[in-house]
């Protein structure tokens, strides 16, 4: 009993890490976007994050799953939580704030159970949908609110874009939770997915920066950027 309460303390901790991760990280796009466009912030944060991760899994001796099929799930998390997800929550990040940004990223516990749930054909408990309740009544006060100092900077359409990447998100921890349920590693998913994803985008990541200068961005860029590929991507992944 003792050694399950202490395992379950760890799955906790490393799950509420990882949400303090990705918390901030709203905070880190909306600096990275002063200077590059939000396909561009999707690009460098999945290559570089993503190489990384392929490092890790060669270097640790990883394999890809045995089946084709295995593999393309692979791949279709890493496009979910890698390419859709950073590139809709970059959009939607130009107009809305910050605040509002955390706040919608901080429901995703609630969407990527909420999408397990109708995954597997089951209907949650009573206290899911209690906790569920309470979790997003407190949600829409923070986020729609319109009397905060944020206001200025938030649109509807910004916050609806962060939603609509949560979900890409939520499906994407879903694939790979259903992988490992086969027996498949958490981390393997997360390195193959990552760097997948950025063999894919590494041939296009020219054109969708656009005609810029990275040598002219400033030190709060490159921290955002680097805060966002490895922090984010990686660290806040593996722990998820």
């Amino acid at each position: 009993m003792r050694s399950d309460g202490a395992a379950l303390i760890g799955v906790y901790g490393a799950a509420l890490l990882a949400v303090l991760l990705w918390g901030a990280s709203p905070v880190g796009t909306k600096l990275a976007l002063g200077e590059v466009s939000p396909l561009g912030v999707m690009a460098i944060r999945t290559v570089a994050g993503g190489l990384v991760g392929l490092v890790l899994a060669l270097l640790l001796g990883i394999r890809l799953p045995p089946t084709n099929r295995e593999v393309a799930q692979v791949a279709l998390a890493g496009f979910c939580g890698m390419v859709a997800f950073p590139t809709l929550f970059s959009w939607g990040m130009q107009s809305t704030s910050a605040t509002h940004g955390a706040m919608i990223l901080a429901c995703m516990p609630v969407t990527t159970s909420a999408i397990a749930y109708a995954s597997e054909g089951r209907l949650p408990s009573g206290l899911w949908w209690i906790g569920c309740a309470v979790a997003l009544g407190g949600e829409s006060l923070l986020v729609f609110g319109r009397g905060g100092a944020t206001d200025g900077e938030a649109t509807l359409g910004g916050d609806l874009l962060v939603l609509s990447s949560t979900l890409f998100a939520c499906g994407g921890y879903v694939i790979g939770g259903n992988l490992q349920k086969r027996g498949y590693p958490a981390r393997a998913i997360t390195f193959w997915g990552a760097g997948l994803s950025a063999c894919l985008l590494l041939p296009l990541t020219p054109w969708l920066l656009g005609p810029v200068d990275p040598t002219l961005w400033k030190t709060a860029t490159w921290m955002a950027l680097a805060y966002l590929a490895f922090g984010v991507t990686i660290l806040g992944y593996v722990l998820w």
